[in-house]
């Protein structure tokens, strides 16, 4: 079977055979990935909904989350509901979209691998050391495709930072600022158990830690690492985080996670100063302002809804097209992380990668 521009097709003899690629919801706890994700894939060509699951929840706990009920959604994209997710998977779906609470992520998504079914699974994949680790040992990426939410990997902004870096323009790297100010993960009940979200750092860990590696092409050799509860009492764990950390390239990070902004305004500002020059990306504006002795220069306004890319990217890899930008092996690493900023905090060390 290969892929054409209509789906996957398959030579039988003179004929050829049109199969469409058929993608299963699981879960509607990360209601923007569910909602946004799936609704975008129906529109694409050479895509079928088998279904959508809810996992038994109740419409007012997918309202809380995606402002919608499952029937309704169903409803709306012609499809299936299911509410055992073993029951949608049994309909043999080439892949599927894991967004339900992040502490049963490795449940679903080892169910789905054990299959043989592709998976994207929203952010983060887990936020659990052991969790990763276990589906490492279970997947085989030879065979099977397994896209960890990343979302900010697919930001034209950072993607020419990177490019930019790469081709030398600030030289060799001196230090990096990333602060990720969000509205911390507070407004449904899941959320705020520290224990099925992870809280903040939890869940925006992968951002902190991935992103640093990514730009830099380095990885972490040292964290020291501050925190505490600032703004949301009522989560019972670091809603503010500020990290020092040195990379194995020599460069010396400041990392700052905030939790006092409002959806409507989520913030993300990189800068990265190198030995010939700077260059900032800014979530909420331009692409990025490139300083040197010679030249200053200004991207693009951003102007793309977040995610689309992310989704996308999901079927080209699944079409052997490209390959996993945010993999299993870089989970491994990001949970490292988050387990050594933790382990900084708590103990009030430096903690060594």
């Amino acid at each position: 079977m290969i892929c054409s521009a209509n789906g996957w097709m398959e030579i039988q003899g003179n004929k050829k055979v049109i199969y469409m690629i058929k993608i299963g919801l699981i879960g509607f706890a990360q209601g923007y990935y569910a909602v946004k994700y799936t609704s975008h894939l129906a529109r694409l060509k050479g895509i079928r909904l088998t279904g959508v699951c809810d996992l038994g929840c109740d419409d007012s706990y997918t309202r809380e989350c995606a402002f919608v009920s499952a029937c309704d959604f169903a409803n709306e994209l012609k499809t299936r509901l299911y509410s055992d997710f073993h029951e949608l998977l049994d309909q043999k779906p080439d892949a599927v979209i894991v967004a339900n609470e992040t502490h049963e992520h490795v449940k679903i998504v080892d169910a789905a691998l054990s299959k043989g079914i592709h998976v994207f699974a929203a952010k983060p994949l887990t936020f659990k050391c052991e969790d990763v680790d276990y589906l490492r040992s279970k997947y085989n990426p030879l065979k099977q495709v397994l896209l960890c939410g990343n979302p900010l990997k697919y930001e034209k902004g950072l993607i020419d930072v990177k490019e930019q870096i790469s081709q030398g323009k600030i030289g060799k790297i001196i230090s990096m600022n990333l602060m990720i100010n969000h509205e911390a993960m507070v407004n449904q009940e899941w959320e705020r158990d520290v224990l099925r979200s992870g809280g903040p750092l939890g869940t925006y860990g992968v951002y902190l830690i991935d992103i640093i590696r990514w730009i830099s092409g380095s990885d972490f050799k040292e964290i020291y690492a501050m925190g505490d509860n600032f703004v949301h009492k009522f989560i019972k764990t670091y809603d503010m985080v500020s990290v020092l950390a040195r990379l194995h390239n020599g460069a010396i990070c400041n990392l700052q996670l905030v939790s006092t902004i409002s959806y409507e305004y989520p913030c993300v500002r990189l800068e990265v100063i190198g030995t010939e020059g700077s260059i900032a990306a800014n979530y909420d504006n331009y692409d990025y302002l490139l300083k040197s002795n010679n030249a200053v220069q200004l991207g693009n306004l951003r102007y793309s809804e977040m995610g689309f890319d992310e989704i996308e990217h999901f079927i080209a890899c699944i079409e052997k097209k490209e390959t996993e930008k945010c993999s299993i092996d870089d989970m491994v690493y990001v949970t490292r992380g988050i387990a050594a900023i933790d382990e900084s905090i708590r103990n009030r060390c430096i903690v060594s990668l």
